[in-house]
């Protein structure tokens, strides 16, 4: 097998994923699904202490589920600055994945995406969800980013309160779901594939599994 940086697979055609990950020069591996249910096959454990393993999700914006929001006065809020805005989704990202995920995923690899996350997150497109001035959840948007193929916008970084009880935390899936509908585009996002509760929760919101990525590590 000639060495490679990047390759694009589909399901639709006979492949050995094993094979083309364990060529050394491999950088990326994006293994497009032909079935939305088949992803879990492709998600190989025996090769996460090498690479980053995620799924990326699609919606057009209209497919967007939406429950019942009940009587819940939540708020839709704007970041009053980058400043403020760094602080806020730094912290939540560090509660929120960083130390969740730390025994699974290398520190660097961690840092990395911290920083990505950072620089890319802008005011005009970060959003907060509150209750009597309290945040109960963060969702910032990236418009354009680079390489993003399968979309028009990205779900970059979602963060929700954890301790809520059952009707809250429904209400604010509800009102997650009635803000990503109106975006008005088809977005997209990525969740690492051993984060259960965040695919099966962009699922019920309306999210389609479209490939698996592979990013090897530094």
């Amino acid at each position: 097998m000639t060495a490679v940086k990047d390759a694009v697979v589909s399901t639709s055609t006979a492949i050995d994923i094993s094979q083309i990950l364990s060529d050394p020069d491999l950088k990326t591996l994006k293994i497009n699904l032909e079935q939305v249910e088949e992803y879990e096959s492709f998600c190989l454990p025996e090769f996460e202490s090498q690479f980053y393993i995620e799924l990326i999700m699609t919606a057009a914006s209209g497919q967007i589920k939406i429950g019942s929001l009940g009587s819940a006065n939540l708020e839709i809020v704007k970041f009053k600055n980058k400043p403020e805005l760094d602080m806020t989704a730094l912290q939540a990202f560090r509660v929120g994945f960083y130390d969740a995920w730390l025994s699974m995923i290398p520190e660097g690899h961690l840092s990395k995406m911290q920083d990505i996350l950072l620089k890319v997150i802008t005011v005009e497109d970060s959003l907060r969800i509150q209750l009597n001035g309290n945040d109960l959840a963060y969702l910032h948007f990236i418009k354009g980013l680079p390489k993003n193929e399968v979309a028009q916008e990205t779900l970059a970084w979602i963060w929700i309160v954890p301790e809520l009880d059952e009707v809250s935390r429904s209400q604010l899936h509800a009102r997650i779901g009635a803000t990503l509908r109106e975006r008005d585009s088809q977005i997209s996002l990525a969740s690492y594939y051993r984060n259960l509760r965040s695919i099966k929760f962009h699922q019920k919101l309306g999210f389609k599994p479209a490939c698996v990525r592979y990013t090897r590590y530094l």
